[in-house]
């Protein structure tokens, strides 16, 4: 099956437009991301977390691990996708569901400029990549690695390399279908969490 340019916009990247903090968004304990981009690290800890959703109504279950710098400008986002429940002990990499166009792990990121940039896919590029691995997940807390490609805006070659990634985030439970909006290229607003929205096939 074949995925259309704008269904495949629609499935793989994650929208940020401008969210107003709260109080609950503060520096949270112990929690973080954190990573080296092109060889610089970068730690996040502001409204570190990790959603949790089933969605095994559709034959999946989702997870969506994030974080930001303090400033709000800068964010990265894991997703995982499994038709089987996500456990410690797994990795997800950049390949499609044999029977459905959702791969089973992603990574979207803006930069200090609010820019946003995607691990896109082979279909759009096939030197990207996302590999995510469970390490620890228990009730409260999910512990992992992850490194990757970053396409740039224009999916035209890849922007930034993320290595050396790991995470160690708060658990928080969600019930019914996630929807989570796209990153359009040369889309520059930092969003408020939204819900997952699964691919299209055309």
């Amino acid at each position: 099956m074949k995925l259309t340019y704008a269904a495949f916009i629609l499935f793989t990247h994650i929208l940020f437009s401008a969210c107003k903090k709260d109080s609950s968004g503060s520096s949270s304990g112990d929690y973080y991301m954190k990573f080296k981009r092109d060889g610089t690290e970068i730690k996040m800890t502001y409204i570190p977390q990790a959603f949790f959703t089933d969605v095994s109504s559709i034959g999946l279950y989702n997870c969506s691990l994030e974080a930001f710098t303090s400033d709000g400008k800068t964010t990265l986002i894991l997703m995982i996708y499994d038709p089987s429940a996500i456990a410690a002990g797994k990795t997800y990499m950049q390949d499609y569901f044999p029977s459905v166009a959702i791969v089973q792990a992603q990574m979207a990121y803006t930069d200090e400029t609010a820019t946003g940039y995607s691990s896109g896919s082979t279909i759009s590029d096939p030197d990207a990549a996302c590999i995510i691995t469970i390490s620890e997940l228990t009730d409260t807390y999910i512990k992992g690695t992850f490194s990757g490609k970053l396409l740039t805006s224009d999916y035209n070659g890849i922007k930034y390399a993320i290595t050396d990634g790991a995470f160690y985030l708060p658990v928080k439970k969600e019930s019914g279908l996630m929807l989570k909006a796209v990153i359009c290229p040369g889309q520059t607003h930092l969003n408020c969490r939204k819900s997952l929205m699964p691919g299209f096939i055309l």
